[in-house]
């Protein structure tokens, strides 16, 4: 398809192209990305993830040549579709936030679960990953984000389009879910000296529930939607957040010619 340009959640027209499934990808991985208060751009996290991708092969020849000018490759990052975009606007932005301010989201979060906790200090990392569950290897789950206080810790898995993965663990029988309890039992209220460990799931919809969510258990599973986050006003950079989750929410893919909510 011909290259266009699209306004993005701040107003500004940037190149894009898209695949005929609907799909839409950004030259400039940047462009699909907020910013927040990161001091040297892009942040080591988001480096990371600049992966080459195989799937730009959805793309037309004449816009796989324009999507790999800038990196010299295709990643995912540069994809509307991408969840590693939206987990960094909304988690990465507030890990380079000051620390009050981390504190202040953290614990609004976890009014918003409904869990009666209140940190007094915290921090906030995303894509670490853990010691396995099962053998305490080094190669354990990565976690979307982390979130450690004084008084609980949060283990969190994003969800955009994706569901929760299954086969697993040592015996490829586990869960998502499973792992994350498995290693908050197993490792981290130790390791974090936590009387209160979560697991939080932040979803597009319902559809996307796992099985297993519960409260009445020793590692607690909720579940909490993008929209609900992205009117947190404790978010450091919550109205621009709010923009930005319509506008991807509205990239959607969907056939030419449908209207996009909203």
């Amino acid at each position: 398809m011909a290259l266009q340009q699209i306004r993005d959640w701040n107003g500004r027209d940037i190149p894009a192209v898209r695949t005929r499934a609907g799909v839409w990808a950004f030259l400039d991985f940047a462009d699909n990305l907020m910013r927040g208060g990161v001091p040297q751009w892009p942040a080591p996290e988001l480096v990371q993830k600049l992966c080459l991708s195989d799937k730009v092969r959805y793309f037309s020849a004449e816009d796989q040549h324009l999507l790999v000018e800038r990196l010299g490759y295709y990643s995912d990052l540069q994809s509307a579709h991408s969840e590693d975009a939206i987990q960094w606007s909304y988690f990465g932005t507030v890990s380079y936030a000051p620390v009050h301010e981390q504190v202040k989201f953290a614990n609004s979060l976890l009014q918003n679960i409904g869990i009666d906790a209140e940190n007094s200090t915290c921090s906030l990392a995303i894509w670490r990953r853990v010691p396995h569950p099962d053998s305490l290897n080094q190669n354990g789950p990565e976690l979307d984000f982390l979130i450690v206080g004084d008084r609980c810790v949060i283990v969190g898995e994003s969800k955009w389009r994706s569901a929760e993965g299954f086969w697993q663990g040592a015996s490829g029988t586990a869960t998502q879910l499973e792992l994350r309890r498995g290693f908050l039992r197993r490792i981290g209220k130790t390791a974090f000296g936590a009387t209160l460990a979560i697991v939080l799931y932040v979803l597009l919809d319902d559809s996307q529930v796992p099985a297993g969510l519960s409260k009445a258990s020793d590692v607690p599973a909720v579940s909490i939607s993008w929209s609900t986050l992205a009117r947190n006003v404790a978010h450091p950079f919550q109205a621009e957040f709010q923009r930005y989750y319509e506008w991807k929410r509205n990239l959607i893919a969907r056939p030419y010619g449908v209207t996009a909510p909203g």
